[in-house]
């Protein structure tokens, strides 16, 4: 299996839980799911949202450890957020000006600062979702926010091909290892997985069992499996 060799040129930064960092070949700073500042697993250079700077934020769903600190963040940088059109009202009446928004629904695609997100199911709770991020170097990634395993997973690998996903793994709230595990073999079929969400309840403790299992399940497929520890990043 081919390891990343940043021909891409994205950036891919893990800050625990289902918060990531990602840079884009232009250099433009996308935070998904940025629960950052009570976030136990969050490095402490993520935690003061005055000093991050951010042109994209995407959140999969309102559950405070996915939202997060997306409207301050919001605020203070300006930068656009990609929202379920559902969801949008709820960050207005916070004080997130309408023009920042990206409003999609299921099926939808927008571009933003050089970048394509679009909006894909999630079954978890009503309006959740997951999204896709297309860049300008032909990368794609797959975040799936909160989710169990659905048949139609298959449709994200037909519509979008993603070399990457990042997937959760923890089960209780989402889908466990195996399950995982089929998602990504059967269904997504990208060339690199990186779990998160995990572990699913102990959410301070740094125990990687759940994605070890998730690797051991994926052994012998043509799946990467890349665990990373909270701040660690790879260039893809």
């Amino acid at each position: 299996m081919a390891k990343p060799d940043g021909k891409y040129k994205v950036q891919v930064t893990w800050l625990g839980r289902a918060a990531f960092k990602i840079i884009s070949p232009e250099g433009k700073i996308i935070y998904i799911d940025p629960w950052l500042r009570d976030n136990p697993l969050c490095p402490a250079e993520y935690k003061d949202v005055g000093k991050l700077k951010a042109d994209i934020i995407c959140f999969t769903h309102t559950h405070g450890d996915h939202q997060g600190d997306t409207v301050e963040l919001a605020k203070l940088t300006g930068a656009r957020v990609v929202v379920m059109v559902d969801l949008s009202q709820g960050l207005v009446q916070q004080g997130v000006d309408a023009s920042q928004l990206i409003r999609l629904s299921f099926g939808g695609t927008d571009q933003v600062a050089g970048v394509k997100a679009s909006l894909v199911p999630a079954w978890h709770i009503p309006s959740a979702a997951g999204v896709v991020l297309g860049f300008s170097s032909g990368f794609k990634l797959y975040h799936a926010g909160d989710t169990c395993l659905y048949l139609d997973m298959s449709l994200i690998k037909t519509l979008f091909a993603p070399q990457l996903a990042l997937i959760p793994v923890g089960g209780i709230f989402t889908m466990d290892d195996y399950a995982a595990s089929i998602a990504c073999r059967e269904y997504i079929q990208p060339q690199y997985a990186i779990p998160m969400h995990y572990p699913a309840r102990s959410i301070a403790s740094a125990s990687s069992e759940c994605a070890d299992t998730f690797k051991k399940h994926l052994q012998g497929s043509k799946i990467e499996v890349i665990i990373l520890k909270p701040g660690e990043t790879v260039n893809f």
